[in-house]
């Protein structure tokens, strides 16, 4: 074998490697979500935030338990630790940009003293700031936010399928539980 086989070799190998423990990861990833949003079907609406808390802390690469924790928090009207779990949440997965937006959009209701009614002119301001994020567009945020969507403690006119393209006005109502009044394209029974 010449050093130019043997080096081809190696750099095959180590491919395959990284290929490997990308496909773990991913599924690690998707494991998380299932588990979170099982959670969070099992819960009821008042045990979703301490639940959640519990479950961010024992999983604290989870950026699903992280995620949900902020929407419990929100719920719950605490707008400062929705904002340090939305912030955890984008810490452990980057890709969750619905998680950036929520973390700085709270950050700045809390720090302005907002009340909750005054968070939504706060996402869409720093949803522009962002200059518009494709919302949704990663797999794994979207399937946290149909979860959401699709959560059986809203009331079943509140329930929808969601939209391409989530706006900051339907990402709150999802978070905070409303009915989301662009994404009700169909309601689900």
């Amino acid at each position: 074998m010449t050093v130019l086989s043997i080096a081809s070799w190696s750099l095959a190998g180590l491919a395959a490697a990284w290929g490997a423990d990308a496909l773990l990861r991913r599924q690690r990833r998707w494991r998380q979500i299932e588990v979170a949003l099982a959670s969070w079907r099992a819960a009821t609406p008042l045990d979703r935030r301490r639940e959640f808390e519990a479950g961010a802390t024992a999983n604290p690469t989870s950026a699903a338990h992280h995620f949900l924790c902020g929407c419990a928090c929100l719920r719950s009207g605490d707008v400062a630790a929705a904002a340090r779990a939305f912030g955890a949440a984008h810490h452990a997965d980057y890709r969750l940009e619905s998680a950036a937006l929520l973390t700085f959009a709270c950050l700045k209701a809390s720090v302005d003293g907002a009340a909750r009614d005054e968070l939504r002119r706060k996402v869409s301001e720093t949803w522009e700031e962002m200059r518009r994020p494709h919302l949704g567009a990663d797999r794994i945020e979207r399937s946290l936010l149909e979860g959401l969507a699709r959560d059986s403690s809203r009331p079943p006119e509140a329930r929808s399928e969601l939209p391409s393209a989530i706006d900051p006005a339907v990402l709150l109502d999802l978070v905070i539980g409303l009915p989301a009044r662009a994404a009700a394209r169909t309601t689900i029974p």
